[in-house]
Formats: C-alpha cells, structure tokens, sequence
C-alpha cells in the first residue's frame, strides 16, 4: 500500500485489510485520523497504540469504540498529548476483531482543533449574567444526571452516554478547548453527581456566558480538585469545646480544608449567660490546618466552664 510522502504517511501495514487510515491530521492534544472499513462487514475501532519512534515508549490508547459500516469513512480522534513537528510516529488501530492497522507518520505541521480530544459527545450550556453586575472567578453549580431528560438550568442531562461514576465529565470555555477547574462535591454512580465549576468571567445580565459540557471518553480520569475551582473558600462551621476543667486550658481544633494561609478566624459561642454575652472566646496559634481555642470568663470568675457549642468562621486572609 503506497501513499505520498507529502501526506505526512510514511509508510502502512494493514495485514488484514479490514480497516484503513486514509489521511492523518495532527493537532493540538492528538490525532484526527480518517479511518475507511475496507471490509464487507462492520467493524468496530476501540484502541490505539502511539510510538515516538526512536524513544521506544509506546502508549496504549483505549477510544470511544467506533462502528464503521463496510465501506465507511470516518473521523476518529486520538488523544496524545507529545505531538511535535518534524518527529515520526508509528500508529496502530486494533478492532474488536483483532484486525490491525499500522503505519508511521511524520508530522509536518500541528494545526488548531476545537474539540477535546477523546471525547465523543459535548453539549452547550448558557450561563445567564448576574443582576448584580460582572463577576469573575465565580462557582456555579451543575447537577449532573447520568440519565435522560430535558436540560433545565443547573440540571443537565447525558442520557447514558458518560461514565458511570462521571470520571469523564468535563467542562470547557466557548472556545471548546480550554478546561475549567471543576470538583465533584457528591455522587451516586449511574444516577447523579453534583458538580462545582469556576467560571473565569460571567457578564452582568441579560449578557450570557457559554460553555461546553464534554462526556463520552471511556479511558478518561477525574479531574475534580476542590482546591483549583474554590481558591478562596470560607469555612463557617459549629463546633463543640469539651468541659474547661481548670482556668487557661486550650483546646485544639482542626479545619475541613487545609487553606493556602493561615485564615482570619473569628468566633462566638451560641449561648448567653443572662442574656448578654459575658462568656468570650479566645484564639491562639492559627494555622493552615487547625487552630487553639479556649473559652474566658469574666475576672471574678474562676473560668472553669461547661461544654459549650461555638460557631467559627474561617476566611482567607485579604478576602
């Protein structure tokens, strides 16, 4: 099987001919490989093997399988995210049928493609502008649903057709392309999950923002990271300080979330002794993870204290 070098197809090993990639187009993540059933029967494409040749690693590619019909041409995309002008590369496409095709490719330029490589299916979303003005930096929330349904709001749908445990949903700009930091605060496999998204800019209404919604990609890994979509997050939290048996005892609590700095803490117990406040609380030795807490009575008092429930705020410091 001859191809012109121009195409960027060096040479092609097909010992089965069953399928065959008729071009190659080398982008910005991957592939887009143009793949024909040259068959008489169906076949389904479900892996790819990348080579940097002269490196010798070899990457195995599992893709969202691809039914191609005998005779059928269609585009499958690959994602690789080593791709470099002037290096060759040996591909592989393996079938559910164990027919093979092989052939290497010398990338001669690497061209833009505003798809996630990988991902077989993406929807938009419209994000509607605040009342309040233009917001940056700002989290929205999205309930996600495994199943079918009419998208509505925060509810969005992916009729079967993501991972179960949602480890392949993915959220990008109107670009297609660029990710947006998302965490998955809670999940039922194969029903929903509710997600978290930084939104880098939302407009002030009626203006509109737009993102995409990817799912699909069988080989994908969670991305959820609380700390990259909540940077600047505020703990509000009850917490229960045990008996104070003795005048000065400290008592030592830790945060949720560990924070990028030590926050700005400040707290006040939930009860009141006739009705003003005299009990006060006292904090010492802050830090990212966890603070000192003691609770102060009035001098002509001794400052042994019962159990007593207080609430906290913990907040970065020059939020």
């Amino acid at each position: 099987m001859n191809f012109l070098s121009e195409t960027g197809i060096k040479s092609a090993y097909a010992p089965s001919k069953i399928v065959v990639i008729e071009s190659v187009k080398a982008v910005q993540g991957g592939f887009i490989l143009y793949v024909r059933n040259v068959g008489v029967s169906p076949v389904t494409v479900d892996r790819a093997y990348i080579e940097l040749l002269g490196n010798g690693s070899l990457e195995e590619i599992v893709l969202s399988p691809t039914t191609l019909r005998a005779g059928e041409l269609k585009e499958i995309a690959v994602p690789y995210y080593n791709v470099e002008r002037g290096k060759c590369y040996r591909i592989k496409l393996t079938t559910t049928s164990g027919s093979i095709f092989s052939m290497i490719y010398e990338v001669l330029e690497i061209s833009e493609y505003r798809w996630l490589l990988g991902w077989s299916y993406r929807k938009p979303h419209e994000i509607v502008g605040s009342t309040a003005g233009s917001v940056t930096n700002y989290q929205i929330k999205f309930i996600v649903h495994f199943g079918a349904g009419s998208d509505v709001g925060a509810s969005v749908y992916l009729n079967g057709k993501c991972k179960s445990d949602f480890s392949d949903v993915r959220f990008t700009l109107s670009d297609g392309v660029t990710e947006l930091p998302y965490w998955i605060e809670e999940k039922v496999d194969g029903d929903y999950a509710v997600f978290w998204v930084m939104i880098p800019s939302i407009p002030a209404y009626p203006d509109k923002t737009l993102i995409y919604v990817y799912y699909g990609n069988p080989s994908a890994k969670s991305n959820s990271d609380k700390e990259s979509t909540f940077p600047y997050f505020m703990e509000v939290k009850r917490i229960t300080l045990p008996r104070q048996t003795y005048a000065g005892q400290w008592f030592s609590f830790s945060f949720d979330n560990e924070f990028q700095a030590p926050p700005i803490v400040i707290a006040e117990p939930d009860q009141t002794f006739n009705e003003i406040r005299e009990l006060r609380i006292r904090l010492k030795d802050i830090t990212r993870t966890s603070f000192m807490i003691r609770q102060q009575e009035p001098s002509n008092r001794d400052d042994i204290h019962a159990s007593e429930d207080v609430t906290y705020i913990a907040v970065p410091p020059g939020s």
